[in-house]
């Protein structure tokens, strides 16, 4: 994809989507370290022109720590009673493109939403092609996979509950 470069990395992502990417980078010590979102860069002129203005990303990463080598003797250790080098987290990601602009003209300009058939399971039957713009997974990934599987494991117990009271 051909990304417009910036001054940092939110001014590659477009501004509708800088909270999302920014409350998906926010990390303290009690969370996962693994992080997975879609949101959309900026891109060149010549890349909307060819391709339509909608380029989504998922982004799939995780915290690592990395210790700083000392700036002065980078590969010497601590002296005797001297601390450890500091440690540093970066966050390390995969980003792909999630919407297939080459192989499929329906894609060229994106739906507001999707649509999705369930088994009484709530494993999908059939999903809209655009499901990838919000998922990042194509409708032939998702077939026969259960909705609860994309679920937070925070979440299940209250979408259990909630699907059973719709049920009833």
């Amino acid at each position: 994809v051909d990304v417009l470069q910036g001054d940092t990395f939110y001014d590659l992502v477009e501004s509708q989507d800088v909270e999302t990417v920014r409350s998906n980078l926010e990390t303290d010590n009690t969370t996962s370290t693994e992080r997975s979102f879609v949101c959309r860069f900026h891109t060149s002129k010549a890349f909307r022109l060819e391709y339509g203005n909608c380029c989504s990303i998922l982004v799939r990463g995780r915290y690592q720590t990395v210790p700083q080598s000392p700036k002065s003797t980078p590969t010497s250790s601590p002296a005797r009673g001297q601390s450890a080098p500091p440690v540093e987290r970066v966050f390390l990601a995969l980003c792909t493109p999630t919407v297939n602009h080459l192989g499929n003209s329906t894609f060229s300009s994106c739906s507001s939403s999707f649509t999705s058939l369930h088994r009484p399971d709530m494993s999908f039957s059939h999903l809209d092609e655009s499901v990838v713009f919000y998922l990042g997974y194509s409708s032939e990934e998702l077939i026969g996979r259960s909705w609860y599987s994309l679920l937070h494991p925070e979440d299940l117990s209250l979408s259990a509950y909630s699907h059973k009271s719709l049920s009833k």
